[in-house]
């Protein structure tokens, strides 16, 4: 059975490159479904589903939007593209549902990657997913490969042919692949940093030997959440949820609120230990200037991690704050629970000799850990840093004790 490639985008500016694109993937053995998820002029590519019918998945009829005060008036142009959008998800929900979806293509500039992609996040992990975009900087977590366009997607000039050319290979190379994986081991999620590597490539071989399989997350843990939805992910090792920094303290990732929630949620046994808390991590020298409008960086201790990173401290307060939202979070898990903290350090940078070792700052959040977590949250203090080889042992071991733990509790 021939495999089915979707190809989204506004035919009302993309008309002409669609249909070049459309094209080469049917020269290739691939049918396809185009998906119209314009809202302006008439198109002279017949769209398999127009954007009448995107337009009433998301909600609303096509007229109805374009004559709505939102529209006329330019009041809110994120409201005709959110109706868009989520008739585009369900769209392509359905067929992935009927095997009529193996692949997704996407072109556009602004308002079509944000579409693009917005679409992409809400399919499986592993459907094949290709943005090609003028603006790579639209794009977030997910298994989305991008292709930048080195000039404007407007028209068919010998630079978009050879993007487009490229693209239409890489999607059908990409669909075309049939991974035989037919072994089945218990997957278990774990977050890292640079500074907690070498703890988690230690307890990665320790869980290995027993079987197990470990997915590493670097610091970005949506994917993480996404798979635990899916039932893909059947533990957690949270030892390095550094994304409480940003998202309570720098209050860069104001939508990951519920950081921490979703494992505990469904269940799931889970470990969660303070690596990388003790840092804030800013991209450039200039970001840790704009930083400091909303943060006290006066007398912090500092370091480089490169040339593009910058490590500061945080202090006793910050990490009394982050106690509390981590004991919170932990009261709320169904599931067996324990959080394992490495009294020698919690990341490479805190430990002896070190410019981030301070005990008394690190003190402050077990403190205020304690203080707020229930009796349903094991407390569990090694002494040893977050890298040494006992840490990783201990790990792997209270891992396996709430395990069964969950699998008692799930029997009786």
């Amino acid at each position: 059975m021939k495999k089915t490639i979707v190809v989204l985008a506004t035919l009302d500016t993309k008309e002409f490159e669609v249909e070049y694109l459309k094209n080469l993937i049917e020269t290739k053995g691939f049918l396809t479904i185009v998906i119209d998820t314009g809202i302006l002029d008439s198109s002279r590519v017949k769209a398999d589903i127009p954007k009448e019918n995107v337009a009433e998945a998301g909600g609303t009829s096509l007229k109805d939007l374009i004559e709505s005060e939102f529209y006329r008036k330019e009041i809110d142009r994120a409201y005709t593209m959110n109706v868009i959008i989520k008739g585009a998800i369900l769209i392509c929900k359905k067929l992935h549902s009927a095997e009529k979806l193996h692949g997704l293509i996407s072109l556009g500039g602004s308002s079509g990657t944000t579409i693009g992609i917005s679409v992409m996040k809400e399919l499986p992990i592993g459907i094949p997913k290709l943005m090609v975009t003028t603006r790579p900087e639209f794009t977030d977590e997910g298994d989305i490969t991008i292709m930048q366009a080195p000039v404007d997607i407007l028209g068919l000039n010998k630079l978009i042919k050879n993007t487009l050319a490229l693209a239409a290979g890489a999607i059908t190379g990409m669909v075309d692949i049939d991974l035989q994986d037919n072994e089945i081991k218990p997957a278990i999620g774990i977050t890292s940093l640079g500074v907690t590597t070498q703890a988690v490539m230690k307890i990665k071989s320790l869980l290995e030997k027993r079987g197990m399989e470990l997915i590493v997350f670097h610091n970005r843990t949506k994917i993480l959440e996404k798979l635990i939805e899916e039932d893909l992910v059947n533990g957690i090792i949270d030892l390095t949820p550094n994304e409480l920094v940003k998202i309570f303290i720098m209050k860069t990732l104001i939508d990951r609120k519920d950081r921490l929630e979703i494992a505990g949620q469904r269940g799931l046994p889970q470990i969660i230990v303070p690596g990388g808390l003790d840092m804030l991590i800013f991209s450039t020298q200039d970001s840790v200037k704009q930083q400091s409008a909303f943060i006290s960086l006066k007398d912090r201790k500092w370091c480089d991690h490169g040339p593009y990173v910058r490590l500061i401290r945080t202090n006793a307060k910050e990490n009394e704050i982050l106690g509390k939202i981590v004991a919170e979070r932990a009261n709320r898990a169904r599931g067996p629970i324990a959080v394992v903290i490495p009294m020698k350090g919690f990341s490479a940078r805190d430990k002896i000799g070190e410019v981030f070792y301070n005990q008394e700052i690190d003190k402050s959040f077990i403190k205020t850990l304690k203080f707020y977590a229930q009796k349903n949250v094991d407390i569990l203090e090694i002494n040893a840093h977050i890298n040494d080889d006992i840490f990783a042992k201990e790990i792997v071991n209270i891992y396996i004790t709430l395990l069964k733990k969950q699998i008692k509790e799930n029997w009786d």
